[in-house]
C-alpha cells in the first residue's frame, strides 16, 4: 500500500507540473490573442486610411487633369490675343484663330514696351 501512496503521489506531482505548463501556455495564448486582435483593428485601420488615400489620389489627379486642360485653354486664348507693337505708329490688337483684327490703337513712334523699359531701367 505504501508503494502504491508514493507512485499516486508521483503521478499527482507530474500533473500539478503539467497544470503549471498548461496554464502558461493558455496565458501565453491569451496574450497572443490580444496581441493578434490589435494588429487585426490595425490592418483594418490601415486599409480605411490606403481607401481614402487613393481616393484623395484619383480626386488630385482629376484635379491635375483640369488644371492642364485650363492651362491650355488659357495658353491658347492669351496667344491669339497679344498686343503688337508697331512702332510706326499703329498697334494693331488680334483675336481668334482667324486672326480677326478687332482693335487698332494708336501709339506714338517713340513709344517703349513694357520689356522695354524694364531693361532700360536695369541698365541705368
Amino acid at each position: 500500500m505504501l508503494f502504491e501512496f508514493e507512485v499516486l503521489k508521483q503521478h499527482i506531482t507530474e500533473l500539478k507540473t503539467e497544470n503549471v505548463k498548461l496554464r502558461q501556455i493558455i496565458e501565453k495564448n491569451a496574450r497572443h490573442d490580444v496581441e493578434n486582435a490589435e494588429q487585426r483593428s490595425r490592418i483594418e485601420e490601415l486599409e480605411k486610411n490606403n481607401a481614402n488615400i487613393l481616393a484623395e489620389n484619383t480626386e488630385l489627379k482629376t484635379r491635375i487633369v483640369k488644371l492642364e486642360q485650363d492651362s491650355k485653354q488659357l495658353r491658347n486664348d492669351l496667344h491669339f490675343e497679344e498686343a503688337v507693337i508697331i512702332p510706326e505708329s499703329v498697334a494693331v490688337k488680334f483675336s481668334g484663330e482667324n486672326c480677326v483684327v478687332s482693335e487698332v490703337i494708336k501709339v506714338p513712334a517713340n513709344f517703349k514696351s513694357l520689356k522695354e523699359k524694364e531693361m532700360d531701367n536695369f541698365l541705368n
